[in-house]
């Protein structure tokens, strides 16, 4: 009976770090890419939850980054191999034979 008068509230409890430490622990990550090693975010995800000791969502680790002001994930403003401006008017101005049915 007593379990179930006790006020308990749901929600995480306590922190997996301290603003400082995750403060230090990208900064451990930046000065390795600044020495040339290639870090991906997955690279960083599996790292941070090898450092706190138990499993993490992935939303809360990009709230993370988000809160030491790296930037978003955006799509690329164009295909890499897009055609150019010229080859997209010539292919316009094609007429097809299946046109002239």
């Amino acid at each position: 009976m007593d379990a179930l008068l006790q006020e308990t509230r749901g929600g995480r409890h306590r922190e997996y770090m301290t603003y400082e430490e995750e403060k230090a622990f990208l900064k451990r990550h930046i000065e390795a890419a600044q020495a040339g090693e290639f870090v991906t975010v997955n690279q960083l995800f599996e790292d941070y939850q090898k450092e706190i000791g138990r499993t993490s969502t992935r939303d809360g680790f990009y709230y993370l980054l988000k809160r030491h002001g790296w930037r978003t994930v955006t799509p690329r403003s164009e295909h890499p191999k897009k055609a150019d401006v010229q080859t997209i008017e010539t292919s316009k101005n094609k007429i097809y034979i299946r046109d002239l049915k």
